[in-house]
């Protein structure tokens, strides 16, 4: 598998964030990336998650395909070994982001807080918080025969006090997109600033941190018209600790053609930070089916393969107010599991089901 074993030197490098098919359209996207952790000695993720190693609440397993045995981790429980609550604590970090012409940016904090992603919520397949919902959706057959009472949960947030970033005129300015002032950042900097305050700030590896903006994205020089919205990866603050964390945006509507609005970048994030923590399940390479001929990535990252649809989120009503979470692939989409043990053997969660069939397998 020639496409596999090229990717994973990515993986393992940490060098290069591995993005969804942003290229395939011109106008303005919103754009993730899953980074995983580098350190000093080389050594990436897959070595991280052993024996000794503080870190959040995990489990392990594989699946065979093609003659290949393919390793995951996820966060919380396996549920094959049946029903089990487990509760990650979370700690947002909100953050002001102050441009050198004066322009301040200030992240939604408390509507964040007040969301789906923390308080119950009715979705189409039941109700909860988001991720804990697609998760028991995602393994379906299994929760609803072995473990009705399984749970990956996101604590109560506790709420940091709010961090001001002042960017540098060489790495970032602001533009004005469909009458909303927007702040843009050169994304490398931007990563090695959140991924500074990560290892400083004592975050207690077992919990999940999440640090918040408004209308600022990330960008690079080789992604035209393509911003990233969020990211998840993780930082070694000493040896033997792994913390991992979510970047997000919580952005206004209209400003990017795939539907990414309010929380959609954040609810994208935290499902596949439950679906690849430390960003090294990697899986048969997989292409989109508009465009089947392009492999797009060889990572188990559930949100990437909704990114190229128009209607990327869907919504959902919580105390009177309409938010956006983002629609998801299912892992048996991935592991080309026949038929699907998600929800009514769907590929993706919602309905009607975007992703029909496994994914297209590319090398």
């Amino acid at each position: 598998m020639k496409r596999v074993s090229v990717l994973l030197l990515l993986v393992i490098s940490g060098t290069t964030p591995w993005v969804t098919a942003q290229h395939l359209q011109s106008q303005r996207r919103g754009i993730t990336a899953a980074i995983p952790l580098h350190t000093s000695s080389g050594m990436g993720m897959a070595a991280a998650a052993t024996a000794g190693t503080s870190t959040l609440k995990h489990w392990s397993s594989s699946f065979v395909w093609k003659g290949t045995t393919y390793h995951y981790t996820m966060v919380g429980t396996n549920p094959w070994n049946g029903s089990a609550t487990t509760t990650i604590s979370t700690e947002v970090q909100p953050l002001k982001v102050v441009f050198s012409n004066g322009a301040t940016f200030w992240p939604p904090t408390q509507t964040l807080v007040n969301s789906p992603l923390f308080l119950n919520t009715k979705f189409p397949s039941e109700t909860g918080q988001y991720g804990d919902i697609f998760q028991r959706a995602n393994f379906w057959t299994v929760v609803s025969h072995l473990a009705p009472n399984y749970h990956v949960k996101l604590g109560q947030p506790s709420v940091r006090p709010i961090k001001t970033i002042h960017v540098p005129a060489m790495y970032g300015s602001t533009q004005t997109w469909s009458g909303t002032k927007v702040g843009l950042v050169q994304f490398d900097w931007l990563t090695a600033t959140i991924d500074n305050l990560a290892k400083a700030e004592g975050f207690n590896a077992a919990t999940l941190p999440i640090f918040l903006v408004g209308n600022v994205f990330g960008y690079t020089d080789s992604q035209v018209s393509s911003y990233y919205v969020g990211y998840h990866s993780s930082v070694s603050p000493s040896p033997s600790t792994i913390l991992t964390y979510i970047f997000a945006a919580w952005n206004s509507a209209g400003l990017f053609t795939n539907g990414l609005k309010d929380m959609t970048a954040i609810s994208h994030e935290v499902a596949e930070w439950i679906n690849d923590p430390f960003v090294n399940n990697i899986v048969p390479g997989w292409s989109i089916p508009i465009n089947p001929g392009y492999c797009v990535s060889n990572l188990l990252e559930v949100g990437d393969p909704i990114d190229s649809f128009s209607d990327a989120s869907f919504p959902v009503t919580l105390n009177g107010k309409t938010y956006h979470p983002q629609d998801e692939a299912y892992f048996s989409w991935f592991a080309h599991q026949s038929p699907s043990k998600a929800l009514h053997g769907q590929y993706s969660y919602i309905a009607p089901e975007k992703l029909k069939n496994p994914s297209p397998y590319c090398q």
